[in-house]
């Protein structure tokens, strides 16, 4: 062997380089939260039936205060997929009634309603492209 070899030069070319060496594994395998918990991780949340329907942060409101998705839909003229893009960019407010059920405030719907209302063409186009865009 030279002493180039030694110093961890690459191979001489056309030659394989060796394997890495793997050490033996020491340790049991670990679930992931005691991995987390280790390395100083923040806890990743549970199942999906502890962490509930929403993605953003709901709040819970009163029933009068509270709309369904394709309530909202209706009441502002959109489909159910725009509804989606305006929770998601943050033009609706997330909420959640007293039995659970996933929705949006009714106040945020009228002043989206009144933004509409009082909105240019131009406007609306513009921010349904920002919104297209920050969807997506």
């Amino acid at each position: 062997m030279t002493p180039s070899e030694r110093e961890g030069a690459a191979p001489p070319r056309g030659t394989l380089a060796p394997a890495p060496r793997r050490l033996p594994r020491t340790e049991p395998v670990r679930d992931h939260r005691q991995v987390d918990e280790i390395e100083g991780r923040s806890p990743r949340p549970g199942p999906r039936k502890e962490r509930g329907y929403f993605l953003l942060r709901a709040t819970r409101v009163r029933d009068d205060a509270w709309m369904s998705q394709p309530e909202a839909a209706r009441t502002l003229g959109v489909s159910a997929l725009r509804v989606a893009m305006l929770l998601a960019n943050g033009r609706l407010t997330p909420a959640e009634n007293q039995a659970g059920h996933a929705g949006v405030t009714g106040d945020s719907v009228r002043a989206e309603e009144s933004w509409r209302a009082q909105a240019t063409r131009r406007a609306k186009l513009t921010r349904l492209l920002i919104d297209a865009v920050g969807y997506f």
